[in-house]
């Protein structure tokens, strides 16, 4: 049976379904939870999930406020406890997307200096879907040099 692949479309599910649990999470009940959603023929396995960052830090960040939530022993009632709930989703959709921000963010500067080094490329030029184009957003995501200066 081949390999279960997981859309970028599900992905922001998957990231979603862990941001409403609010029960003990474990990489088994996620699996098993993603796998009566999806119908999946097989149980889908946490390295599976494990391949897609997003997903694990998504993970993590959850059963870390799943731990202070517990530690804490705060009872809510009701409205008040969906509301709570709410809160936390957006709380953790809100430091994913300022994570993927700074990544954005990084890419950008990378860009901006690798295309300032490239002779004859004009931003214009990038917007012609053609094997060139390809080949400069290629050049592009190269890693920037790491400066080695010494401290006198």
């Amino acid at each position: 049976m081949p390999a279960i692949k997981i859309t970028p479309t599900r992905v922001r599910e998957i990231i979603d379904e862990i941001n409403k649990w609010d029960t003990k999470l474990t990489w088994k009940a996620l699996c098993e939870h993603i796998t009566v959603i999806y119908s999946f023929d097989k149980t889908i396995s946490r390295h599976t999930l494990l391949r897609y960052r997003a997903i694990e830090e998504a993970f993590n960040k959850k059963k870390e406020r799943l731990r202070k939530k517990t530690t804490s022993g705060e009872e809510f009632s009701g409205d008040i406890q969906k509301a709570r709930q709410e809160i936390e989703k957006l709380q953790a959709e809100v430091e994913q997307l300022e994570a993927k921000n700074r990544k954005l963010m990084e890419q950008s500067a990378r860009w901006l200096k690798n295309i300032s080094a490239m002779k004859g490329i004009e931003v214009i030029n990038l917007e012609k879907p053609t094997e060139e184009v390809i080949k400069i957003y290629q050049e592009l995501n190269k890693p920037l040099i790491k400066l080695e200066r010494s401290r006198k």
